[in-house]
């Protein structure tokens, strides 16, 4: 290999990774416009030439030019047929003419490749360049598709190192965000260690080494091909992945400029050397290609020939461009990224995401961009007349009138730093909830449909608050309230009016988030709020009404953790705390109302009645009951139903005498009951009570009776097993117990019963009746009266502490009391009779015995009630004193108090 091609190509290498960019030698202006169908554009937006495309070509060249150029426009036909004489066109550059107009040149039918040289004139400039070009048309045909590449290549590398410029003062959040935006939509790979820099060394970091950011663009790899074999390029592979030469960063950009080196170093004659040219139009400036020389131009033998690229000859291949698919959530609150395919109609400077097509945003090739939104309506009315459209935007109906679709379209531009498409105008009001819209435009001078979207138009009325949040909001703390709504893309602000201890209302805005596409979750700060109406306002883009939901905020209140019962029972059993707040509740339709509370530990219990039939829920079922409170809230609590628990009907009950101690049914001295209160039961004598089993229908043999007292000092158990039961039929048992054998001497108070099932499972308490305890009396001398009626009697038996008080009425006008602490065996009480065999006086009765005297007393176990006492009278013997006397004074007959009545003689 020549030693200047060896040189050339390590100059080239060399520039390429330096940190200065290749192509940094601003050369001459060329202005070209492409005329086509009667259609004319500049060359900035041609991304293709075709057979019969007329070119108006204007070199753009100082009027201080003092060397001539030779521009020669030459078109080629494929690597192996060499174009004729005819299709290359010289232009003198200097001639007034073309200065002035420039010229026309018509691209050849067949084709395929169009370039310009611009040669410093000599003798037989153009015939010598001619003939270079027939002689090795291969190697332009490289030249030219290596050219192209690399100019779009750098289009793109500019449009990014221009973005980074303008970013070089933001904070690092928005230079990274933007940076990779620029990135995505340009193809650029992006050096990530940058941003762990220091702030100031970010920006110039992502612009180094510019010769390695440029990725390969699929839409562009069908127009040039890939580097050739042999030796050549062998050895610039080698230099390519030396550290010298960037360590193998081997962009695109990178593989078109050197492959253009090794061809054009290679072709050279006597009189001209050949450099490559990019060309690159401005955005702004359609019409010019300025062009960048990588190789300072030599006006010395051999004289330096320009080589400039045009648009590949040939069909159009359209950029394939799609939605971005992850992007973050449009109007959400947070900075979370969320992956989503719709977009907000009226979002104000909407920014449809895509990528996909480096070119579409690079260059000006994709042109009269509009997105065109098909909507379902019968017609469009006129702009002006409630349209909604304003200036550049126009609305078109479809050709089939039938079809009842109209479409609207409104101009858009592709922006690099975001990577979007950018709405020039607002998108009028949309009629459905959700549409879908397309870019269209042109791609040279062809039709291009680009990347569709969804767009979601806002609507009142839709938003609202779940069941379970209803009740969220509670003052001095921050609660998360979710609003349900048709989707979140377009809410733009939520705020909240909150009320204060003052009486007004603070203007709070609110921190949300989008959690799901129809769900907000927010957060509403009540800390220093007081208990009243709390006032959410949604704001949506393009609605200039907030919709407004009112909650209330209350003071911190109940907390509810369970609601238990059994199948069939009138008492549900709620647990929480701050219970006495709960008015009522509901469980699958029954109501339910407070009626008693007690506290256990660090939870309250609260009993509620049921004012319905419980038997129809079904135990081991999931059931959540509504409790609500005083003060207007409604809770939801989990409930669980049990199984139904037994319950028995206390039918009768009665009391059996003991016929082993001598005494006959009926022939106790003290009658117990009244009608006051029959429930009163002996201790000293056998209970019997009969009992009809509810639940279960049929009594069942395993289930056992539990009979306590009601403050449950004592307590035993009845059963089939142990004889205390036995069953009168299926449905009915009878139990007997001796309560004083089962409780003991000390045993009183009011008792009750309940079933309970062999699992354990008790049922209802049933009340029994009062066990009372009798003192003991001897029938047949322990009472004795004296013949007058004026003097007292004296009664004698044991355990008389039993007795409160002792009376011969039934209103116990005369009664005698009787101290607690009493421990004699006599004591004194009101006559009842003239004495022994006199007849009938006072209380008394005649019986063939003798007569019978009547007491009423009240006794200690159940002081409420007068319990009738009777007993034969005996005589008192003549000068007996009673043995003893109660220690407070006894009343006189005519219920006057008086001094205890010593015993007296007969004769009195």
């Amino acid at each position: 290999m020549p030693i200047r091609l060896l040189a050339l190509l390590f100059f080239v290498a060399n520039g390429l990774h330096a940190d200065a960019p290749a192509f940094d030698l601003a050369g001459p202006k060329v202005d070209v416009h492409v005329q086509r169908a009667g259609k004319t554009l500049p060359i900035a937006q041609v991304p293709n030439l075709l057979p019969g495309d007329r070119l108006w070509i204007h070199p753009d060249l100082p009027e201080s030019q003092s060397a001539r150029y030779v521009l020669i426009v030459s078109f080629l036909r494929g690597s192996t047929n060499p174009p004729p004489a005819d299709w290359f066109h010289r232009v003198d550059t200097w001639s007034p003419s073309v200065r002035q107009e420039g010229v026309f040149v018509v691209v050849p039918p067949e084709a395929q490749q169009a370039l310009l040289f611009l040669a410093p004139e000599t003798i037989g400039d153009f015939s010598t360049l001619r003939k270079a070009v027939q002689g090795r048309p291969g190697a332009f045909v490289r030249a030219t598709q290596d050219l192209q590449q690399a100019s779009w290549d750098r289009l793109r590398l500019d449009a990014y190192l221009a973005e980074i410029k303008t970013l070089s003062t933001a904070d690092a959040k928005i230079l990274k965000e933007k940076t990779e935006l620029a990135a995505r939509s340009l193809g650029i790979k992006v050096d990530q260690q940058c941003f762990d820099k220091p702030t100031e060394q970010q920006a110039p970091c992502l612009t180094q080494h510019t010769e390695g950011l440029v990725m390969d663009d699929s839409n562009a790899q069908s127009m040039v091909t890939q580097m050739a074999n042999g030796s050549a390029s062998d050895m610039i592979n080698q230099l390519s992945y030396s550290s010298r030469f960037g360590g193998g960063a081997f962009s695109p950009y990178v593989g078109a400029v050197v492959d253009l080196a090794r061809i054009l170093s290679t072709l050279h004659t006597a009189k001209f050397q050949y450099i490559p040219a990019l060309a690159l139009p401005q955005k702004e400036q359609g019409d010019t290609l300025n062009l960048r020389l990588n190789v300072p131009p030599s006006f010395r033998d051999p004289k330096s020939v320009i080589v400039v690229a045009l648009p590949p000859v040939g069909a159009s291949h359209l950029p394939q461009l799609q939605q971005a698919v992850s992007e973050p959530l449009q109007g959400a609150g947070s900075s979370a990224a969320a992956t989503t395919v719709s977009y907000c109609a009226t979002k104000p400077g909407l920014e449809l995401s895509a990528e996909g097509a480096p070119l579409v945003f690079a260059t000006a090739m994709a042109h009269d961009l509009v997105l065109h939104v098909e909507t379902k309506g019968a017609s469009t009315p006129a702009k002006g007349e409630g349209s909604g459209l304003g200036a550049g935007q126009t609305a078109t109906t479809a050709k089939d009138g039938a079809t009842g679709i109209t479409g609207i379209e409104v101009p858009v531009r592709p922006d690099a730093a975001s990577g979007s498409f950018v709405l020039e105008k607002p998108l009028p009001a949309l009629p459905e909830n959700e549409v879908v819209a397309e870019v269209r435009g042109k791609w040279g001078f062809d039709s291009w449909e680009g990347p569709k979207f969804h767009l979601i138009s806002p609507h009142t009325g839709g938003w609202t608050i779940p069941a379970s949040d209803q009740n969220v909001l509670i003052t001095g703390r921050e609660d998360t309230l979710h609003i349900q709504g048709g989707n979140t893309l377009c809410v733009a602000d939520v705020r909240a009016s909150v009320p204060e201890a003052s009486g007004h209302s603070n203007d709070l805005k609110l921190t949300w988030k989008a959690a799901k596409p129809e769900l907000l979750e927010v957060a509403v700060p009540l800390k220093n709020a007081a208990p009243g109406t709390v006032t959410v306002a949604i704001h949506q883009h393009g609605l200039a009404k907030a919709e407004e939901i009112k909650l209330k905020a209350y003071a911190e209140g109940a907390s509810l953790e369970h609601l238990t019962l059994s199948a069939g029972d009138k008492v549900a059993v709620l647990k929480g705390k701050r219970l006495d707040e709960v008015e009522s509740a509901d469980l699958a339709g029954i109501s339910f109302t407070p009626a008693g509370m007690n506290r256990v530990e660090d939870f309250d219990r609260l009993e509620m009645s049921a004012t319905g039939v419980t038997a129809t829920l079904q135990p081991g079922s999931s059931y959540s009951a509504k409790v609500s409170l005083r003060d207007g809230r409604t809770l939801h609590v989990p409930a669980t139903v049990g199984a139904p628990r037994p319950q028995v009907e206390l039918i009768s009950k009665g009391v059996q005498h003991d016929e082993s101690t001598g005494e006959a049914a009926g022939s106790s001295p003290v009658r117990l009951g009244s009608s006051s209160n029959p429930d009163d039961l002996p201790l000293q004598h056998r209970l019997v009570f009969f009992l009809r089993s509810h639940v279960p229908a049929a009594f069942p043999r395993t289930e056992k009776v539990e009979l306590a007292a009601v403050d449950g000092s004592f307590t035993t158990t009845l059963s089939l097993a142990d004889g205390s039961l036995m069953l009168e039929d299926a449905h009915t048992a009878v139990g007997t117990i001796d309560p004083l054998t089962r409780f003991g001497a000390s045993a009183f108070g009011p008792i009750q019963l309940r079933a309970v099932s062999a699992e354990g499972i008790t049922g209802d308490w049933v009340p029994v009746g009062t066990l009372v305890r009798l003192p003991g009396f001897a029938p047949a001398n322990a009472l004795r009266c004296p013949r007058s009626s004026t003097k007292p009697c004296l009664l004698m038996g044991t355990n008389l502490f039993l007795i409160t008080a002792v009376g011969s009425t039934p209103d116990m006008a005369n009664a005698v009391d009787v101290p607690a602490e009493f421990t004699g065996t006599v004591l004194t009480v009101p006559n009842v009779g003239k004495g022994s065999g006199s007849g009938t006086t006072g209380a008394g009765t005649s019986t063939a015995s003798g007569p019978t005297g009547t007491l009423y007393v009240r006794l200690r176990d159940d002081p409420e009630t007068v319990q009738t006492l009777s007993l034969p009278i005996s005589p008192a013997p003549p000068g007996a004193a009673p043995a003893e006397a109660p220690a407070s004074e006894p009343a006189a007959a005519g219920g006057s108090a008086s001094a205890a009545v010593p015993p007296t003689a007969p004769h009195e």
